[in-house]
């Protein structure tokens, strides 16, 4: 089972300082790099998510930039607009990814990332909906497997029922719509039975 942690970044603003000193040194100096308080306090967010779930135990970080605990859980971590993700399974690897919805050319930038097929049931109705719904799959696949895009993501089609991936090991997809405005998708290596909870920072 997953548990998918939620926080809203808005509340931190006033306390960005006082919170900052809860994260771990690495989170801290990658935190400070930010030059605009908006992402900051997404990173600042992932951090405490990551405090909150998975406690500060120390954390290590694959080949492509991804990290873990040596010994789990296996967790991931996704940030856009004003909320900051955090997929947590005790089981098996899992990447999530979440994003704003914005009002954008879709089969413009569809045509630069997706499989022909997903394209082609992107032009039947070119809406965000449906081209977030692609780029999330895609994208939690992509931190899934920690390779990132050093894969080519047009290679490979998420799409149920058509699916094409660069793995032979059996996976599982879900979106979820539980934000106005925006998508979250998870892909992970066991059955989703995902819990959401929303979190605020103590």
């Amino acid at each position: 089972m997953q548990t998918v942690y939620i926080m809203d970044i808005r509340p931190l603003a006033p306390f960005e300082e006082q919170l900052a000193l809860l994260l771990q040194p690495e989170r801290l100096e990658k935190m400070r790099q930010y030059l605009f308080q908006a992402d900051r306090l997404r990173c600042l967010a992932g951090g405490l998510l990551l405090r909150h779930a998975v406690q500060n135990k120390e954390i290590s970080y694959g080949n492509y930039g991804k990290p873990f605990q040596h010994g789990g859980p296996h967790f991931n971590i996704s940030h856009t607009g004003d909320y900051a993700c955090l997929a947590v399974s005790a089981e098996a690897p899992l990447g999530i990814d979440i994003e704003l919805h914005k009002d954008e050319d879709f089969l413009t930038l569809g045509k630069t990332a997706f499989h022909p097929e997903e394209l082609a049931f992107l032009g039947e109705n070119p809406t965000a909906e449906r081209f977030y719904t692609i780029w999330t799959l895609k994208e939690s696949y992509a931190k899934m497997s920690g390779t990132g895009f050093s894969v080519e993501p047009s290679s490979y089609c998420v799409l149920p029922g058509k699916m094409l991936l660069p793995s032979d090991a059996e996976l599982f997809f879900r979106t979820f719509d539980i934000l106005d405005g925006y998508t979250i998708s998870l892909c992970a290596a066991e059955p989703i039975n995902a819990g959401i909870e929303f979190v605020e920072a103590k």
